[in-house]
């Protein structure tokens, strides 16, 4: 994450868990379920791959995708001036 990391008690969004499946020789499969906080219908999205490494992968993206960036309020703009107007040319007088 680039805002850096959170504790766990500071994911507010849903709670997650990845359901293991045993391996078959087409590969791995986890079942990701994601339950949003407040709902009672969780959704679930099969995750395959050609080893745990990469079903892994795909769920750590997916959940980094639904937790998002920690909200930080917007930092305030620095006030700015209009630019100064240019200064006239030599031997030309501003009027």
């Amino acid at each position: 994450m680039r805002g850096g990391s959170r504790r766990l008690e500071e994911v507010t969004v849903a709670d997650f868990e990845l359901v293991l499946e045993p391996p078959t020789s087409a590969g791995v499969a986890r079942m990701l379920v994601t339950t949003p906080r407040g709902d009672v219908v969780p959704s679930r999205r099969p995750l395959r791959g050609a080893t745990c490494a990469e079903v892994t992968d795909a769920a750590a993206v997916a959940i980094a995708l639904t937790i998002g960036e920690p909200a930080t309020p917007p930092s305030p703009a620095a006030p700015t001036s209009p630019a100064p107007p240019p200064a006239p040319k030599a031997g030309w007088t501003r009027l």
